[in-house]
């Protein structure tokens, strides 16, 4: 089992209780971590909460940009994700308009550390003319802690 990094705030999480509809008592808790800062979304817009699921990574409703970007800064992101690490990472326009609708937010992400605190990025203004070919595809490992009771 996984610990969140210290550095996590308990107001970051929330708690989701499931129960099977088959007349079995089955609860699920599942102990969900949200950033503030970024998201991970599928091709209909969703947000991503299971591990090793790619999504097009967000920062405050605006894509990524891949300029700089390195397998420590996909690490970092999905560590302030809430997830143990990142499980593969790559670029491209293939969510649509999941992407071609955004603005991109943030460009030459650099980390020399897994720790978002210790990284560099530019932010990117709207009128900044940027095609989505070279946004961020994440995938993160471990995205939620599952207690069965």
């Amino acid at each position: 089992m996984l610990n969140p990094p210290t550095s996590f705030q308990l107001d970051r999480y929330i708690i989701i209780s499931l129960q099977n509809y088959k007349g079995r008592i089955k609860v699920v808790e599942m102990l969900i971590y949200i950033s503030p800062d970024f998201a991970l979304i599928n091709e209909f817009g969703h947000p991503i909460m299971t591990h090793q699921t790619e999504g097009v990574l967000l920062h405050k409703d605006g894509t990524v940009r891949s300029d700089g970007f390195s397998d420590m800064s996909a690490h970092s992101i999905c560590r302030e994700l809430g997830y143990h690490a990142a499980a593969t990472w790559r670029t491209g326009l293939v969510y649509g308009s999941q992407q071609s609708s955004r603005d991109v937010a943030l460009s030459k992400v650099t980390c020399s550390t897994d720790d978002w605190s210790a990284c560099f990025s530019n932010s990117t203004s709207a009128d900044e003319e940027m095609d989505h070919e070279e946004d961020v595809l994440l995938s993160c490992e471990y995205g939620m802690l599952l207690l069965i009771t």
